[in-house]
């Protein structure tokens, strides 16, 4: 009788060989919260916009539990939204502008009231002071007073008219060129001077008087157009592609 037993308990050992050893609970338990864990990272990694991270999560889970993967992970709200496709924002066409602004008629009017402006408040401060100078100086005859007081003025109306050109023409997003602007300033009092000189001579002060003070202005004028550009060229730049790097773990 005891080798018909050793029979039957051999028989069953070997028709149980083939069957797999019973899952350990504490294996599931711990492969679950694993798996919730992995899953909730991921959750808060989609939902502050790290979908590198949320993807390279989902690849893990995946090959570790492909069910687990289709019911839960891929499911999932956040990640699903990080997960479609982005659809890339339409260029807008941009109309460039050429670089010399256009002359207005009101902005030329302007510029030159402001270099006018300019050109007599600077003329008439250095003029007066010329004159205070010399005004103790009893060498100093009133001709010579007034000589002084006339070239002070001359002096400040070139000097303070780019000034006003300046400040009104660069109103708004158009600007010029303060060497260009001085350099037509010192064109004009050349010219001016000449101008009043000659009709000192010629007894017909006025008329050319007149257009003598006016030229240092109209050659700052004439020196800030030639100059004006826009402030800020019109540029257009296409997005860049962002990197962005990622830390796996809790998101607030």
């Amino acid at each position: 009788m005891r080798w018909l037993a050793c029979v039957v308990l051999l028989a069953d050992g070997v028709a149980h060989a083939d069957e797999p050893p019973a899952a350990n609970a504490d294996d599931t338990i711990a492969d679950t919260a694993f798996l919730e864990d992995e899953l909730r990272v991921a959750h808060d990694a989609a939902a502050h916009g790290h979908c590198d991270i949320a993807s390279s999560i989902g690849a893990r889970v995946a090959q570790h539990d492909r069910e687990f993967y289709e019911r839960r992970f891929a499911v999932d709200p956040a990640i699903a939204a990080c997960s479609a496709p982005i659809t890339a924002a339409p260029v807008q066409a941009v109309t460039t502008r050429d670089d010399t602004p256009a002359l207005a008629a009101g902005h030329l009017g302007g510029e030159v009231l402001g270099g006018a402006l300019g050109g007599v408040g600077g003329g008439l401060a250095l003029g007066a002071l010329f004159f205070a100078v010399n005004y103790h100086d009893r060498s100093c005859s009133d001709d010579c007073r007034s000589m002084f007081a006339f070239v002070g003025g001359y002096a400040g109306l070139a000097v303070a008219a780019p000034v006003g050109v300046m400040v009104i023409g660069s109103r708004g997003d158009e600007t010029g060129s303060w060497g260009a602007t001085y350099a037509g300033s010192a064109i004009g009092a050349v010219v001016g001077l000449v101008a009043i000189g000659a009709g000192l001579a010629a007894n017909v002060s006025e008329p050319l008087i007149i257009a003598g003070f006016a030229a240092p202005v109209v050659g700052a004028v004439v020196g800030f157009n030639l100059s004006r550009r826009y402030k800020v060229a019109p540029t257009v730049q296409p997005a860049s592609d962002r990197a962005m790097v990622g830390v796996v773990g809790r998101f607030p």
